[in-house]
């Protein structure tokens, strides 16, 4: 049952710095819904020419800097082992920073919280990045939110801030092999990191009760223009 106003929804994202975080905010500033968007930061930079956004500064090392008021918020926190230097500070900012602001959004008032995870995640994957993924879904999940949308996808496709040749790589056969993944293979297609930041959205604005879990091919059919 739909549980968000029809319109004007005041819509929170963090991670708006990276890949997926970015095209969310290009998606929520077409939006006729969203009335506006705050822009989650931990440094002030260059502002928004956009006029729905709103910066607000937050420290996820602080929890009380997190709850803010809000309808929906959209969280595509992440980071790379070669960034953070070793797992267990990945696993910070891959785990403790989502799981801190689901908590605080939630007390703030919050509604709906959705979460970009990965095809995959499961707490008792081989893996260390898929299982850290998994026990970040275990512990959003325990938050009790009143709507939690994770979403899993593949590799993403788009365009990065910085270059990785081994990314640029990967992209490049992303696009070739996916035609190919079939069936019970279909959810490990490469995807634009555009068609996951709408299905994410269209799933976090619905709010449906409890947890949602989606993959391919329900992304591409939120995601879908």
């Amino acid at each position: 049952m739909e549980t968000l106003p029809p319109v004007s929804l005041r819509v929170a994202v963090a991670g708006a710095g990276g890949l997926t975080g970015r095209e969310i905010l290009r998606a929520l500033s077409r939006h006729p819904r969203c009335g506006e968007i705050i822009k989650l930061i931990r440094r002030t930079g260059a502002p928004s020419h956009d006029a729905k956004v709103r910066e607000h500064l937050v420290d996820y090392d602080r929890p009380e800097t997190l709850g803010i008021p809000a309808d929906v918020v959209l969280c595509a926190i992440g980071t790379t082992l070669k960034a953070a230097g070793s797992i267990a500070a990945q696993r910070v900012v891959d785990l403790d920073y989502p799981v801190r602001l689901a908590q605080a959004m939630r007390a703030a008032g919050a509604r709906s919280f959705g979460f970009v995870s990965s095809v995959g995640a499961a707490r008792g994957a081989s893996n260390p990045y898929l299982r850290m993924k998994g026990e970040t879904e275990a512990k959003l999940t325990a938050s009790r939110l009143p709507s939690l949308s994770i979403i899993r996808p593949s590799f993403l496709l788009g365009e990065r801030g910085e270059v990785r040749v081994g990314e640029k790589v990967g992209i490049g056969v992303a696009r070739l092999l996916g035609p190919l993944f079939l069936g019970p293979f279909r959810k490990y297609r490469g995807v634009p990191a555009a068609t996951v930041a709408r299905a994410l959205i269209a799933a976090a604005f619905e709010a449906r009760a409890g947890t949602r879990i989606i993959e391919s091919p329900e992304i591409e059919t939120l995601g879908g223009e």
